[in-house]
């Protein structure tokens, strides 16, 4: 999968979770769990 993009969303709960862009399927995909506030996603470059 190749990374294009981290995005933060705001949830109705009022909380926000991160997901993560793939250019190979073209779709956002949540990479943290809903019932927790995420936010300030980092990208490893190194990877």
């Amino acid at each position: 999968m190749f990374l294009r993009s981290l995005e933060v969303r705001n949830l109705s709960n009022n909380f926000r979770q991160i997901y993560i862009y793939s250019t190979t399927t073209n779709k956002s995909t949540p990479t943290t769990d809903s019932f927790a506030d995420s936010f300030s996603p980092v990208r490893d470059l190194n990877r």
